[in-house]
């Protein structure tokens, strides 16, 4: 006498499992927005001394941002120590 094979599990379809993951995506992005907020439209960036290869920087990264509606202030320090002094102090801006 033969025996039969075992029944195969259920699986569930395709489209269903890409809606669930698709829902659970939109639910991370939102709970994202929610905790965190959205990102600034307005940031400023230390560039060093004015004709300086930083400063240069940062008007390519102000165009280029500005594409994005995001406002970039460029900061101009007298140079690297000053700089590394504006990234450690909380309340430099």
């Amino acid at each position: 006498m033969r025996s039969s094979p075992p029944p195969r599990p259920r699986t569930l379809p395709r489209s269903l499992v890409l809606l669930a993951g698709l829902v659970a995506l939109v639910v991370l992005v939102t709970g994202a927005f929610l905790v965190f907020g959205a990102p600034p439209k307005a940031i400023a960036l230390a560039t060093g001394p004015p004709g300086s290869a930083y400063a240069a920087i940062g008007e390519r990264y102000r165009t280029l941002l500005a594409r994005s509606g995001v406002t970039l202030k460029l900061v101009p320090t007298a140079g690297d120590a000053e700089n590394l002094a504006k990234l450690s102090d909380p309340k430099s801006g």
